[in-house]
């Protein structure tokens, strides 16, 4: 299983692969989710890249992820999701605050600033900044932006089509 979880990831058809490989991050080898996640975080990465494609990758398993025990798992869901969360998507940032703001937390103080800085970055999408504005504050406004993200009053996204910044209230 571990191994076809890694041949899928070179699979021409990317979108035909998808379905599998979100199946598999629900096995309970940790070699296979890991093996799955990565192929899913590269074909993730192609369909931004290429939106023509029209691959979709949901999000649901990943966050799960991110309150395993297995430190691999965290890790590689966090990759993931960095790069398929994007703060113009309203809905896959409300979910992930939804579900997983204690964990995202939590993984944006660990010691180890390699492995902290995704929590961060999705935290910093949480909290409405744009990717320049995280970047600059990476790390010495760590706390600031876990405040700002944590704020129970709004949730501040980004609304793309017309450039402004709306609130809304977290469910």
């Amino acid at each position: 299983r571990a191994i076809a979880t890694w041949i899928l990831g070179y699979a021409p058809d990317k979108r035909a692969v998808v379905e599998d490989l979100v199946y598999a991050l629900e096995d309970p080898d940790s070699e296979v989710r890991n093996n799955a996640t990565r192929a899913l975080a590269a074909i993730g990465a192609l369909a931004q890249r290429k939106p023509e494609l029209k691959i979709r990758i949901p999000i649901t398993r990943f966050i799960a992820m991110l309150d395993s025990i297995e430190w691999t798992d965290r890790n590689k869901a966090l990759a993931a999701l960095q790069n398929l969360v994007k703060r113009s998507d309203v809905k896959a940032v409300k979910e992930l605050r939804r579900r997983s703001l204690p964990s995202l937390v939590e993984m944006a103080r660990w010691q180890s600033q390699s492995h902290a800085y995704a929590a961060f970055v999705l935290l910093g999408r949480i909290a409405g900044l744009d990717e320049d504005e995280i970047t600059a504050r990476w790390p010495k406004e760590r706390e600031t932006v876990i405040l700002k993200a944590t704020d129970a009053r709004t949730l501040r996204v980004w609304r793309p089509a017309n450039g402004q910044i709306i609130r809304s209230h977290p469910e």
